[in-house]
């Protein structure tokens, strides 16, 4: 006999006895007295996986062994089909087993509660050990009202506090809801909703309250929001800077806000001062941007990128886009920055480390930025030289009158000492 035959014969006989030594042991399952042949430590226990491809016999595999001259569980090696697992939780769920859903900690707030109250009751919930939700979260700062700027404050906090304490890691759509209800709560309500018209300096500070929390690492914002929504931000605060032609970088100091004014002891921010936190805004943003998209934690360590990757929740694209860095473009010209300003802190960071090409009409308004520059330079120059020449010209015409005056005052001394001569002499 070749040895393949002799292999083929031995798979067949092996397959043989598993067959009979587990007939064996279903037939111990069902009540039947063991035979002499079967050892009784070798009793093994079987679960059943399936009853689909053959509703005669289960299918059943080993978990452990069984303790000396156990016999398998009935219900184990059972022929009957199993429950799904919805009608096994349901049938739980009536006997009462299985454990519900914990309330929200903000079902006991009365219906319209206000930020501050939901802060309160989520702080009190997690102090006692209770997770955060994200659901929470939301509600919280969806509960923000238009025109109260203490709202926006009570949201920003909350995601400093849960971070820091709780180790909350908010989602995208968490940290889209919350930068919206920042913004619509510092900007001031509509006049038809009890309120007036947001001036032009207060939209540049309602926008640039909302990119200064996304530049910041407490709240989160930075590894949630997603990259279109913080264009949108970044929109809100050009249109801003559009309208608010008084605040410009460089602008005179007492040059100040008539509606930015508070209470007694409260002096309103200078212009020139809020042009330029909108600028290192806008600069901060894109530079976060920029940061995500170099995918920081491939240069971690591993517990540090262990830690960075839990909190990230922005997907496949986190950098910043052409779009993205065209709106930070347009906020720095506007502002009154200079050209290789804007190119340096917000355009060339994105093509150097991100290695894309940026829109043309960036590219563009850079250069007429530019070239508008060199021409005032050189009108700067110009009027700068003919001053020069002027007061030249001013000084050599002063010069004459003088050197003229002098000399009409040496003729008449020496007229006088001749008149004083021939008198002598005639004496």
């Amino acid at each position: 006999m070749s040895t393949s035959a002799a292999a083929a014969v031995l798979r067949a006989r092996s397959a043989q006895g598993a067959h009979r030594a587990l007939k064996r042991t279903i037939d111990v399952g069902r009540g039947a007295r063991p035979t002499s042949d079967v050892a009784a430590p070798a009793f093994v226990a079987y679960r059943r996986v399936s009853t689909a491809v053959s509703p005669s016999a289960a299918i059943i595999r080993p978990l452990r062994r069984a303790g000396l001259l156990r016999p398998p569980s009935r219900a184990l090696l059972s022929t009957e089909p199993a429950l799904s697992e919805d009608a096994a939780a349901n049938d739980a769920g009536e006997e009462g087993s299985t454990p519900q859903k914990a309330a929200s900690a903000l079902s006991a707030l009365p219906e319209g509660y206000t930020p501050g109250q939901a802060l309160g009751a989520l702080q009190s919930h997690a102090a006692g050990g209770g997770p955060v939700r994200l659901r929470d979260v939301r509600d919280l700062a969806l509960s923000a009202r238009p025109g109260y700027p203490r709202d926006a404050s009570v949201v920003l906090t909350a995601l400093r506090d849960f971070r820091r304490c709780n180790s909350f890691a908010i989602d995208s759509n968490v940290a889209r809801v919350s930068m919206e209800a920042m913004h619509r709560a510092v900007t001031p309500r509509l006049e038809g909703e009890g309120g007036r018209a947001a001036t032009p300096v207060e939209k540049v500070r309602a926008a640039l309250f909302v990119l200064e929390a996304f530049a910041d690492d407490k709240t989160g914002l930075p590894f949630a929001a997603r990259t279109e929504h913080v264009d949108i931000n970044l929109g809100l605060l050009l249109d801003a800077a559009v309208e608010a032609e008084e605040v410009r970088i460089g602008a005179a100091a007492e040059a100040e806000a008539e509606e930015g004014g508070g209470g007694e002891g409260e002096q309103p921010e200078p212009a020139a001062a809020l042009a330029q936190r909108a600028l290192d805004a806008a600069s901060d943003v894109v530079g976060r941007l920029v940061l995500r998209g170099t995918h920081p934690e491939r240069r971690m360590r591993k517990r540090a990128a262990r830690r960075y990757l839990r909190a990230f929740k922005v997907g496949d694209a986190p950098g910043p886009t052409p779009r993205s860095a065209d709106l930070g473009v347009r906020i720095a010209l506007e502002l009154g920055a200079a050209a290789a300003v804007a190119r340096d802190r917000i355009l060339t960071p994105s093509r150097q480390v991100l290695l894309w090409q940026p829109d043309a009409s960036t590219v563009e308004l850079l250069a007429n930025k530019r070239k508008e520059e060199e021409e005032a330079a050189a009108e700067t120059k110009r009027q700068e030289q003919e001053e020069e020449a002027a007061a030249a010209a001013e000084a050599a015409a002063d010069a004459a009158a003088e050197a003229e005056e002098a000399d009409t005052e040496g003729d008449v001394e020496e007229a006088q000492d001749a008149a004083a001569d021939d008198s002598k002499k005639e004496q």
